[in-house]
């Protein structure tokens, strides 16, 4: 997104979702496997990543 913690905190709850919406879609163009909207997704995510596959036998 190019900017600090203080500048997109300066930012209104709208600028701020479309910020967030801009980066999601490029990212998403790019290929991205996962997207987080914060830091604080990141524990539940790698919870997720760490779970053991699923194999049928």
């Amino acid at each position: 997104m190019g900017l600090s913690e203080l500048a997109f905190n300066a930012l209104s709850p709208a600028e701020q979702a479309e910020r967030r919406a801009h980066v999601t879609a490029a990212y998403q163009r790019a290929g991205a496997d996962y997207i987080l909207q914060s830091m604080a997704e990141l524990p539940a995510l790698l919870d997720q990543i760490n779970q053991p596959v699923a194999t049928d036998h």
